[in-house]
């Protein structure tokens, strides 16, 4: 995730952040990595008792009464957030606050100034972690307990997967020889579940809106949700328990979007305990693994005559009234609701059925008194998730432009989803036959004039409505490539070539400008990837071509542009990204095309270089080396690249950055003042008037480890080497001097090891906390920012993470 480091431009929602939770549940550690990574104060109000009194909370309250001792700790927490009230604070509370009874009313009273965040994981982690020798059901139960208390109060609910060692060495090709001994000195490391926490905050506070080269920053795709996306749908708790999310495998491949159905109705029969928590945990497992790259979006999957008849089926032979069980499933139904919108996915799907009277509706209590004042609620609830409005219907003439009186026809869920500002909604029927399919294009004609802001997914199901399917633009469903296609269901695969054959989406073609290795395999992944998904796109190498003639093609899809046929901004034709303007050059062209009509485009220029540094040291930058006003960063190398780095960690907020080129003393004073003069501190960049020291390390100084006075020695080291910069004899050594950081750090690579280009000489010192990669984690990056650049979907990961594997085999350790 791509995280800007912009006082001014970022809005928060909250002033302040609240962490609650049980002991063991990771409430300190979380909390500092999202401190010290999004530039909130950390107070930690666990030891606000002991700093006062000077002595352990076990000793204190020996010495005074419970109320005594809850009135202090009370007075205490409440004078440290108006102490620092106007400041953007994270706060960390005691775990014995869950029995203060004052201190949970002034969270409840004061949830529109503070977030309050619930810090969830599983029991069996607390008991371990407490040294619990009881009885383990009452161990459970008194935890579970716990758990509620601090649910009641916070305004979302964070599970706190467990994040080891190895599932962090699996997200990367090679990180870490495990013969080295990282293991002692784990706070160097950004494991999952603090980037997925750093990501859940940054949403939560923030919701960043990217331009549109911001690319792979977490609900990046929503927009791109609009144009023949595809959603695979999930059922909670049965695919809870028959697929492992922690492994998806080529599920997810060609996947927009994914969708958690809650089946309450299951989840009764199967007497699951603790559903809340259980279903927080299923969201976090999907979050690890897509990597938050792909929208989520969950609902309740039943509709309200589903549930009305399986209510009707309870009060046989039950001692309970029929108002009473509805009076329980419509507490159990809000419930899981609220669960829902606490957990802040991308989308909450709500049935409209909730706001519809029908006399045998279970919510007919609620929706008589107003039915508006349960959206209000919800409204209150949803921070920066979006709705889904969500109608099933099984009547002949559901989609008929004309009005019935006593029928709900489509037209009346396109007024209420209005009447309700819902902007996006889903309806669907069940087709008899195959002329049923039609229909729907005429009711899309008429909401296309009378509500253009309403984005409408409407398709039939059943065997018979694969046609509506294929013909829908927003978020078709999808299966896996394992379900049963005889039930009118089709993969991502299916639909793709699907709607290609049907020339409802435009066969495009994909260049690589100029033929270097980076080109060959450029043309060896995208056609891999295409073929996989099902994308009618194609990907061919040319050399000696006029760019210009090369970008009217009607059918151009995008470019890549290889050394040295890359294009300076200002000689583009298009329009640049402010990226591409800052640094000087154009590595990728994009063609943009109109949603409404495709053969429409605009040309893009954009330095996926810059991106894919922003994204690699975004992600891997444990939090003790985040962005501060002291941290240094050492950039190797000299032209566009270095450029492009060194503009991606002023974009960071870095602020120390150290440049040297090992080229001649002449060729290097003429780059470097160029660059300088370029990126120097004395400049204003666009919009975030982000300054940044520049320094020229000169030869003896970098070959001696030498730092200039003031500075501390460099967390990042980035080698942006290209093949001018390579001395006669080959060799780059790096100083053992530049490893010196006490806190380790991280080295990039932006070159795979080959005869032309040096590698850096190995170091003991890289066992010290420092992360060394080669070039493949970079074109990784790069390449994931392309294929979203060009194609607008989702970058299959492992897929694409495989086929570097099959091409280049000796540089996966």
């Amino acid at each position: 995730m791509i995280y800007e480091r912009c006082e001014n431009s970022l809005q928060h929602k909250f002033q302040s952040v609240v962490i609650v939770g049980l002991r063991g549940v990771g409430k300190s550690t979380l909390a500092l990595m999202a401190s010290a990574t999004l530039g909130l104060e950390y107070v930690d109000l666990e030891r606000c008792l002991v700093d006062y009194t000077g002595v352990s909370d076990a000793t204190f309250i020996k010495s005074v009464s419970k109320e005594e001792f809850i009135h202090l700790q009370y007075k205490l927490i409440v004078r440290s957030f108006r102490a620092n009230k106007n400041k953007r604070a994270i706060y960390v509370l005691p775990a014995s606050s869950i029995n203060n009874s004052a201190v949970m009313e002034y969270l409840r009273n004061n949830c529109n100034c503070h977030c309050v965040i619930n810090i969830e994981c599983d029991e069996d982690r607390i008991l371990k972690y407490v040294n619990y020798t009881g009885e383990y059901q009452k161990g459970i139960s008194s935890i579970q307990s716990g758990i509620s208390q601090y649910r009641s109060v916070a305004n979302y609910n964070f599970f706190n997967l467990e994040s080891n060692l190895d599932v962090w060495k699996k997200y990367s090709f090679s990180k870490v020889d495990d013969s080295k001994q990282i293991e002692v000195t784990p706070h160097l490391i950004l494991k999952p579940v603090e980037l997925e926490f750093i990501n859940f905050m940054s949403f939560i506070l923030w919701n960043p809106i990217p331009e549109p080269s911001d690319v792979l920053l977490k609900h990046y795709q929503r927009s791109n949700l609009r144009s023949f996306s595809n959603c695979l749908q999930l059922t909670f708790p049965y695919d809870a328990r028959n697929i492992h999310v922690n492994n998806f495998g080529d599920v997810l491949n060609g996947v927009d979007a994914i969708e958690v159905g809650v089946d309450l109705i299951q989840l009764i029969r199967t007497k699951i305990m603790h559903v809340n928590l259980r279903l927080d945990e299923y969201i976090a497992r999907i979050r690890r693994s897509t990597r938050g790259s792909i929208p989520i979006l969950v609902g309740i999957k039943n509709t309200i005559p589903e549930l009305n008849n399986f209510i009707m089926e309870s009060t046989v032979d039950s001692v309970i009234s029929t108002s009473q069980i509805k009076q329980d499933f419509r507490s159990f139904y809000f419930s899981i609701l609220y669960s829902i919108i606490k957990v802040a996915a991308d989308y909450v799907v709500l049935n409209l059925e909730i706001f519809l009277f029908d006399e045998v509706n279970f919510l007919n209590d609620i929706i008589v008194n107003d039915s508006f004042y349960i959206m209000d609620q919800l409204r209150h609830m949803q921070g920066n998730s979006s709705f889904l409005g969500t109608y099933n219907s099984n009547c002949d003439e559901f989609w008929a432009i004309q009005k019935t009186i006593g029928k709900v026809r489509c037209l009346d869920i396109i007024d209420l989803t209005n009447d309700l500002q819902i902007s996006m909604v889903r309806v669907t029927s069940t087709a008899r036959c195959v002329s049923d399919n039609y229909k729907i294009q005429t009711f899309l004609e008429y909401c296309m004039k009378k509500y253009p802001e309403t984005t409408v997914s409407a398709y039939n199901q059943g065997t018979n409505g694969k046609i509506s399917k294929i013909l829908n633009k927003v978020l078709t469903p999808v299966c896996s490539p394992s379900a049963d296609p005889s039930q009118g269901e089709l993969t991502s695969y299916a639909l793709n070539q699907s709607r290609f054959s049907c020339f409802l989406q435009p066969t495009l073609r994909f260049f690589a400008v100029g033929r270097s290795d980076s080109s060959i395999l450029y043309q060896f992944v995208y056609r891999s990837v295409f073929e996989k998904l099902g994308l009618s796109y194609f990907f061919k190498i040319l050399e000696d071509v006029s760019i210009d003639e090369l970008l009217k093609s009607p059918d151009f899809g995008g470019a890549i542009l290889a050394t040295p046929i890359e294009i300076k901004a200002n000689e583009f034709a298009g329009k640049s990204s402010a990226h591409a303007a800052e640094i000087g050059l154009v590595d990728s062209i994009i063609a943009e095309r109109s949603l409404d009509d495709p053969s429409k485009f605009l040309l893009r220029g954009e330095n996926a270089d810059c991106l894919a540094i922003k994204v690699y040291i975004s992600d891997n930058v444990a939090p003790i080396n985040a962005v501060s006003h002291n941290k240094s960063v050492l950039v190797i190398g000299s032209g566009f690249k270095s450029r492009a780095a060194i503009y991606s960690l002023m974009k960071l907020g870095y602020k120390n950055i150290l440049l040297y080129s090992p080229m001649s003393i002449a060729r290097q004073t003429e780059k470097d003042v160029s660059l300088s003069h370029n990126l120097d501190s004395s400049r204003k960049l666009d919009s975030h008037n982000l300054l940044a020291k520049i320094t020229i390390i000169t030869e003896e100084q970098f070959q001696n480890g030498i730092l200039p006075d003031d500075l501390l020695y460099p967390t990042i080291i980035i080698n942006c080497m290209s093949d001018e910069d390579v001395p006669i004899d080959g060799q780059v050594k790096l100083s053992a001097n530049w490893l010196k950081s006490p806190s380790g750090g991280i080295f990039l690579d932006t070159h795979i090891a080959n005869k032309e280009i040096t590698t850096l000489n190995e170091s003991s010192e890289w066992e010290k906390g420092w992360i060394k990669t080669n070039g493949l984690e970079f074109l990784l990056a790069k390449t994931l920012i392309q294929f979203e650049l060009f194609v607008g979907k989702p970058a299959p990961r492992e897929l694409i993470k495989s086929i570097l594997i099959e091409h280049y085999p000796n540089e996966v350790q």
